[in-house]
C-alpha cells in the first residue's frame, strides 16, 4: 500500500481508507426489503458483515477527500454506495463512473444521474456483469 499512498502526479492523490462509517452502511433490513435485494441476495450473505468490518477497521479519509473532483469512480462497498454517493456528488464534479449499476451498491446513483438533467449518459452497458455506466456533466464538456 506505500506505494500508492498520496499524490502521483499534479492531478491524481490517492487514498487509503473510507468515507463511510459503520453506522452509514445500509441497515440489514434496509437491504432486505430492496427491490434489487433478489438480485444481491448471496451477495449480502458474503458481504454484508465485510463492509461493516472494513469501514471500521479503515481509517475515516474523508476529510482527505478533495472539495473538487473531475472523475469519480464508484466502485466501493457493496452496501455503502449510497452513502459514498451522497457525501461526493456535490464535490464539483465532471465526470461518474459506475460499476454494478444493476445491484444496490450504485443503482441510487445511477437513476439520480439518468434522471438529471445536467448530466449526460455517455456509456451505458447493463449487460457488461453487473452494469457499468459512464455520465458527464453537461455544461462541463470533456477534452480527452
Amino acid at each position: 500500500m506505500k506505494y500508492w499512498r498520496g499524490r502521483i502526479n499534479s492531478k491524481i492523490l490517492l487514498v487509503y481508507g473510507t468515507i463511510v462509517r459503520p453506522d452509514e452502511i445500509m441497515k440489514e433490513e434496509e437491504v432486505r426489503t430492496h427491490p434489487l435485494f433478489g438480485l444481491v441476495k448471496e451477495h449480502y450473505r458474503l458481504h454484508y458483515q465485510s463492509d461493516l468490518r472494513n469501514s471500521s477497521s479503515a481509517p475515516l479519509a474523508i476529510e482527505q477527500i478533495p472539495p473538487q473532483i473531475d472523475v469519480l469512480l464508484l466502485d466501493g462497498g457493496e452496501f455503502s454506495g449510497s452513502a459514498e454517493w451522497s457525501k461526493l456528488k456535490d464535490r464539483g464534479l465532471r465526470v461518474v463512473l459506475l460499476d454494478d449499476v444493476n445491484t444496490i451498491k450504485n443503482r441510487a446513483a445511477f437513476e439520480e444521474l439518468t434522471r438529471d438533467k445536467r448530466w449526460t449518459s455517455v456509456l451505458e452497458d447493463k449487460d457488461d456483469r453487473n452494469g457499468i455506466a459512464v455520465f458527464a456533466k453537461r455544461d462541463q464538456p470533456i477534452q480527452l
